[in-house]
Formats: structure tokens, sequence, C-alpha cells
């Protein structure tokens, strides 16, 4: 068996013990388990993502559980969520995937209230778009498709009234 179909599958395995990871409404202690776990296989792209989908679905739970009305602890916790993903998507090494997951970030990170934090992940997506220019070209139909969900998106996120005006739609431009 080759040496990447045996880390596939070792990352397979891996994935399927993560996705059974639940301590219920205690949020923390499931973040708590992903964050070492991230630690442990941050070499393994395809148990990264995983960590970072079910890390996106802990802010998702918590806005769900809290019925959006945020405490200053559940907002607290969601933060942490998204500066986790925020810090763990440039660690893989596909960019459509950092591409779609800032996106996917952004999308949570407005749900649960936070244009600060939407603002700064749509930057990121963007400047992963530029950074990686030559090689989205290979990729030009799959980045093509996220700039317009993105764009679909902005739509909703107001400007954040910390930084520049319409600064994003500007990036994208």
């Amino acid at each position: 068996m080759s040496e990447q179909k045996e880390i596939d599958r070792v990352s397979a395995i891996i994935v399927q013990l993560i996705s059974k990871v639940d301590h219920g409404k205690d949020l923390d202690k499931t973040l708590n388990v992903y964050t070492d776990a991230r630690g442990l296989f941050i070499n393994l792209d395809q148990v990264t993502e995983a960590l970072i989908n079910h890390v996106i679905n802990l802010a998702i739970r918590c806005h769900a559980l809290c019925k959006g009305k945020h405490t200053q602890k559940t907002q607290t916790f969601v933060k942490a969520c998204i500066a986790y993903v925020h810090i763990t998507i440039p660690t893989l090494e596909s960019v459509p995937k950092q591409i779609q997951l800032f996106r996917l970030t952004s999308q949570a990170a407005l749900l649960n209230g936070l244009i600060g934090e939407t603002d700064s992940l749509l930057k990121g997506m963007l400047a992963t778009i530029d950074e990686n220019f030559e090689e989205n070209l290979a990729y030009l139909e799959m980045t093509t498709q996220s700039v317009l969900n993105a764009l679909g998106f902005m739509v909703m996120v107001p400007e954040n009234p910390d930084s520049d005006l319409f600064q994003i739609a500007e990036g994208f431009i």
C-alpha cells in the first residue's frame, strides 16, 4: 500500500473518532478536545478540515442553544470558535478549501452577530485568493464560484464601523 493511501486511511479513522466527540451542552469541553486534536494532527489535512467543520458547527450549535440571544459567556465561546477556525484554515494545503472555509466561517460569524470577525474572515479569503492568484487560475471555476458566493453573501453583511467604508468590496474589485 502506498504511503499516501496509508495516511488517508489513518486520517479517515481519526475523522471518524473525532466525529463521535460530543459532550452535549458542554460545548467548551468539546472545543477543548478539538483544540487538543488540532495540535496532535495538524499535518493531516483531512483531519484538520474535519476539525474546522466541527468547530464551525459548534458555533452554530451555540447560536441555536441560546436562541440567538448571546450572553457574555456564549458570545466569548463563539468568538473562540471563530478564532480557532481563522488560525487553522491557513494550515490546509488546498487553497480552494481555504477559500471555501473562510466563506463558510464568515457566514457562521455573521449568524452570531460578529461583524468584525466576519469582516476579518472575508479579508482573509481575499488575501488567500490574492496570494495564490496564479495557482487559483488552475482552479478558476471553483474560485469564481467561491467569489460569486461571497459577493452574494456580502449583500447581507453590514459594513464594519471599525474599518474603511467599502474596504471588502474594493478588495473583490
